[in-house]
Order: structure tokens, then sequence, then C-alpha cells
């Protein structure tokens, strides 16, 4: 469980206070993240339908962080894509939905992740994270110079979150032991 904790530490770094963060470093962050919770997941061996739901949204978070690792490290970024016609319009707002999805998939993830008890006492958090992270959005398309006051509640809410789910593991080896 601890690789799951270390993979969520890595999806949730970044390196500025912008809600979207399309930068090679977030990306390739993020596939050391999702990478390290897929083998956190394979190593707990449980086969319910719901580990491998859990298993399969991994497995298309990386393959999405893959892909914008590419895509930035060709040049072909979100942020340098041109938008002076239609098409190229299209498809950098595509990318830019892609980002926005993939950046709440974590969250659904934790969701399957808290349905099998992995992590006790932490569901709360959960909620208080994805509710920040949905307000930062809001800031960040309606007010953006306001955006970073929710990104710093933000990381605050994940550093918790983290060390939280951290002790959850600590007090389980314990109670094992």
């Amino acid at each position: 469980m601890g690789k799951i904790v270390l993979g969520l530490f890595f999806i949730f770094f970044t390196t500025n206070v912008s809600f979207v963060d399309t930068g090679i470093v977030f990306y390739v962050t993020n596939v050391i993240g999702y990478l390290s919770m897929y083998v956190g997941v394979r190593e707990l061996h449980l086969q319910s339908d719901q580990f491998k739901r859990i298993r399969l949204w991994i497995g298309f978070m990386l393959a999405h962080s893959v892909f914008f690792v590419v895509l930035n490290g060709t040049g072909n970024s979100i942020q340098t894509h041109a938008l002076s016609t239609f098409s190229s319009s299209f498809v950098g707002f595509f990318l830019l939905a892609l980002a926005l999805v993939g950046m709440s998939i974590i969250f659904y993830i934790l969701h399957l992740l808290l349905q099998e008890g992995i992590f006790a006492k932490v569901d709360r958090l959960v909620g208080g994270v994805f509710a920040t992270f949905i307000v930062a959005g809001i800031c960040f398309f309606v007010t953006p110079s306001y955006a970073f006051l929710p990104m710093i509640v933000l990381f605050l809410f994940e550093a918790v979150l983290l060390i939280r789910m951290y002790a959850t593991i600590q007090q389980q080896k314990v109670i094992s032991a």
C-alpha cells in the first residue's frame, strides 16, 4: 500500500500553483505515480471486480500520461498549440479537455480505493480535496489571477491526505505485527 501513497505523491506533485499544469515534468511525475500505484494495487493480490476496475483506470491514466509526455516532448503541448484556425483551435480545446478529464479521474480512482476499505478514515479528506479542486478549477476559468489561493489550499489538503494515508498504513503494520 505504500506504493499507492508514493504514486499519489508523484501524481499530486506539481512545480507551480497553476490549475492546469501541462509541462513535461508534470506528466513525467504522473507516469511515475501511476506506475507506482499500478504496482501497489497489483501487490495486494486482490481479484475482485473492483480491483480489476481500479487497475484498468490506473492503466488508462498511465497511457494518458505517456501520451502527454510524448506530446510535450515533441513540442506539441497544449501551450504551444496554435489556435489560429478552427481545426487547430478544436484540437487545442480537445487536448485541454483531455487534460482536465485526466486530472479528475484520480479522484474516481481514490473513490474506488476507498470503497474497498483500503484507507480508513480519509473519505472526508478526499471529499475536501475534490471540492477544493472544483473551486480551484472554477477560479482558474473565472478569475485566473486568484486561482493560486485555492491551489495552495488544494496542496495543503493533498499533503494532509497523503500523511493520513501513510499513517493508516503504519497503523495497519502495527496491528498486524
